[in-house]
């Protein structure tokens, strides 16, 4: 992989919106970003790969998140 990938950024306009669900603190300075843009963020203690470890976990917690954010979906 180029190493600019790895030491780019990103750059995200104001009006996008989203949710970050971090796995540890390997992205705790993203998450911080991503909550003073008003994103709703968790934490999981898991691994980086931790979605293939705990999926059924990482599912209820995204959909938690997702849910924080935008509202329970309707009935």
């Amino acid at each position: 992989m180029p190493q600019i990938v790895l030491l780019g950024s990103v750059f995200l306009p104001a009006a996008v919106r989203g949710v970050f669900l971090a796995f540890g603190e390997t992205y705790a300075d993203e998450r911080g970003l991503a909550a003073s843009l008003g994103w709703p963020t968790r934490t999981m203690d898991l691994a980086h790969l931790g979605f293939l470890q705990q999926p059924n976990d990482v599912a209820r917690e995204l959909t938690a998140v997702i849910n924080e954010w935008h509202g329970p979906p309707p009935d």
